[in-house]
């Protein structure tokens, strides 16, 4: 079974490793490798391929180009990067976002392709932060 596990909107492999979680959070995905593959898409760059060189996961950086993008291209982007690239994501039969924040791509798949897709919340300060504050949860941060 081929699993797509989309990263929360700006964050790449490299974010995971200078926040000391890169470990942590490839290890669950390497118990359950012999059972599926998974490829990452991830907010980064070509740099994120040297953080999974020596594993049998694969990585789809979305800004594989390098450059710097402004902040509304950055959130844009990514959507562009999927619908230009639709035809790869035909063959992953699930599709896991990791944070809520990040899930509008395996939404679009989903609708595309019909798979199966998961969407986990995790953890998101600002919901409840306007939660406190009665005011809307922003759709764009």
């Amino acid at each position: 079974m081929e699993i797509l596990v989309l990263f929360t909107a700006n964050v790449s492999l490299s974010d995971w490793k200078k926040n000391g979680i890169l470990n942590r959070e490839i290890s669950l995905y390497s118990k359950l490798q012999k059972k599926y593959r998974y490829t990452f898409l991830t907010y980064g760059n070509n740099n994120d391929y040297k953080f999974l060189k020596n594993s049998n996961f694969n990585v789809i950086p979305i800004f594989s180009g390098g450059q710097k993008y402004l902040k509304i291209i950055r959130l844009f982007y990514p959507v562009y990067f999927v619908i230009k690239n639709i035809k790869n994501f035909k063959k992953f039969d699930l599709i896991k976002s990791n944070q809520l924040l990040g899930a509008h791509l395996g939404i679009l798949i989903k609708i595309i392709y019909k798979c199966k897709f998961i969407c986990r919340m995790g953890y998101d300060p600002n919901f409840f932060y306007s939660q406190k504050k009665k005011i809307p949860l922003e759709f764009f941060y």
